[in-house]
């Protein structure tokens, strides 16, 4: 019958025909010119729009379709997506250990130490996100609002003395540090520092979701191409260089189900195909943008829990602290991911065929 026959087409189109040209251009017409006519032959209807904002080619076409039917756009679940803090200048504020320790001790009195304590957080950089896991650096955040520490009073607008005389007099220890970078912390955005923000605060502090960094979360890296997703179940601050998945609501147990979906061989195949390197103003990568409009299947709690089940499995040997030095563990992992895989194949309906497509694509990916 036509499919069958179009099948066929595709087949022999895909692995059975190479071409030769001393022009390559020549060769390159010619495969447009096949995959125009199973197009053709199929009877597909896409809109142009499609094809020039995204990459994905003619062949993929009948996977996209079914991934979007199924799927929810991440954005449309009980989720909020933000990203990490930006300091405007990191040597001042991403502290070590020792550092921390330093400032700690130089604090006249107990309290003033656990006052400046609280304020110092662990953070984690882009680098620092691994698929499902993080390795955390050791590094500190000085979590400092605009106007702090009246930061809550919201008749303060603009640049305010009050607020750096109280810093300096209830926090000593951490404004003599910071004092040391005070020239240059007031060259940061000229046309901010000084003017709509004191010179020793963060540049952006997420002040309208500064309290999704204590929740559990997902979160990931825009600029890294391989796409990796990891659970962070404590709280921990993220540089600007990341961003997070966090529930709208206490109970809510989707997290390691959407974590699992998330980095799933399928969805990295779909977000490659939907990212178009030649677009400006937005991340090449995984953007905000294009990751709020992942579809993903919304399906009871009972039928997340083999997917929630292996994350657990994941996190439990990722987590050790031998594992980038255990092949065993590796393996073990791998093994997971791809029942992983096969299960997430299995949400979107897909077929043995369309399988073998996706595994083709990404035979080389680990």
């Amino acid at each position: 019958d036509n499919f069958n026959l179009y099948q066929l087409k595709k087949e022999a189109i895909e692995n059975s025909i190479y071409g030769v040209d001393i022009d390559i251009g020549a060769v390159e017409i010619a495969k447009l010119r096949l995959w125009l006519s199973l197009v053709v032959d199929k009877g597909f209807e896409f809109q142009q729009e499609k094809l020039l904002s995204e990459v994905w080619t003619f062949e993929d076409l009948d996977i996209k379709e079914k991934i979007e039917k199924i799927g929810t756009p991440l954005k449309d679940w009980d989720v909020n997506i933000n990203y990490g803090i930006k300091t405007g200048f990191n040597e001042a504020f991403i502290i070590d250990e020792k550092t921390r320790q330093k400032i700690l001790n130089n604090c006249k009195t107990e309290e003033e130490k656990k006052r400046t304590e609280a304020i110092i957080k662990p953070v984690l950089r882009g680098r620092d996100i691994k698929r499902y896991y993080y390795k955390w650096a050791g590094l500190y955040l000085i979590y400092i609002p605009w106007h702090f520490p009246l930061h809550k009073d919201k008749k303060i607008n603009g640049v305010s003395m009050k607020a750096e005389y109280k810093f300096k007099k209830i926090y000593p220890s951490l404004y003599n540090y910071l004092f040391l970078y005070k020239d240059r912390l007031s060259k940061r955005n000229k046309a901010e520092t000084n003017i709509r923000y004191e010179w020793y605060v963060l540049q952006r502090y997420a002040s309208d979701y500064y309290d999704e960094f204590e929740k559990e979360k997902i979160v990931w890296t825009p600029v890294d191409s391989e796409y990796k997703f990891a659970y962070l179940p404590i709280e921990a601050y993220l540089l600007n260089s990341i961003f997070m998945i966090t529930p709208k609501y206490e109970g809510n147990k989707f997290l390691k189900y959407l974590l699992a979906v998330l980095n799933s061989k399928l969805i990295r195949q779909y977000i490659t195909l939907g990212t178009n390197l030649s677009r400006e103003g937005v991340y090449a990568y995984g953007s905000k943008e294009k990751i709020e409009k992942l579809p993903i299947p919304k399906i009871p709690e009972e039928k997340q829990k083999p997917l929630i089940e292996l994350v657990d499995k994941i996190l439990e040997l990722t987590n050790r602290e031998d594992y980038e030095y255990r092949p065993d563990l590796q393996e073990k992992v791998q093994q997971y991911s791809k029942q992983i895989d096969q299960l997430v194949y299995k949400l979107y309906n897909l077929t043995d065929e369309e399988i073998k497509r996706i595994e083709r694509k990404l035979k080389n990916d680990k």
